[in-house]
């Protein structure tokens, strides 16, 4: 079960069954709760403006921003591919991070124009290349161990058309 950080309460309910001979006619035991694990999620939102150095990195042309330039309802800033990529040209954002127990991971894609594909450990997890789909919520799930989430943005077959680049924003890491 995800946590979020902060103090959490964990309560067990224990069950005995009654004794049939004295002294323990209520049924009292003793009870052992072993291999307790804590594991929260991350939510990388971007609203502080930095990319995290030690999880983020980039391939390609040009370098990703944060910003709040994504049109429509906003909610905060987010990440987005460089501007001015040319036909043929590509840019990636690239999270690697290591998952303690496996589970659901999600994350919010906008496409401008272009081209995005968003890839766990080399494996396509979703294309879009349509405009004007709107914010699409991505859902998948990933075992324990280490994972690399990636997503590559390719320019429309026309320079410098407004609004050619991705967004990402409120990737959940668990």
């Amino acid at each position: 079960i995800p946590v979020t950080q902060g103090f959490n309460e964990i309560i067990w309910d224990v069950s005995t069954i009654d004794a049939l001979i004295p002294p323990n006619p209520k049924g009292a035991s003793t009870v052992w709760i072993d291999d307790v694990r804590y594991f929260g999620t991350r939510t990388l939102d971007f609203d502080d403006d930095e990319f995290d150095k030690d999880l983020v990195s980039f391939s390609g042309l040009g370098r990703w921003s944060i910003d709040d330039s994504l049109s429509g309802p906003k909610t905060g800033l987010a990440a987005h591919s460089p501007k001015g990529l040319l036909p043929g040209e590509s840019s990636t954002l690239i999270i690697k991070w290591t998952s303690p127990s496996g589970g659901p991971i999600s994350c919010d894609i906008h496409l401008g124009m272009g081209k995005v594909s968003f890839f766990i450990d080399s494996q396509l997890e979703y294309i879009e290349d349509r405009p004007g789909k709107r914010t699409q919520k991505i859902d998948a799930s990933v075992g324990p161990g280490e994972h690399i989430l990636s997503w590559k943005y390719e320019p429309p077959p026309m320079t410098n058309m407004p609004m050619s680049m991705v967004w990402v924003d409120n990737v959940v890491l668990v």
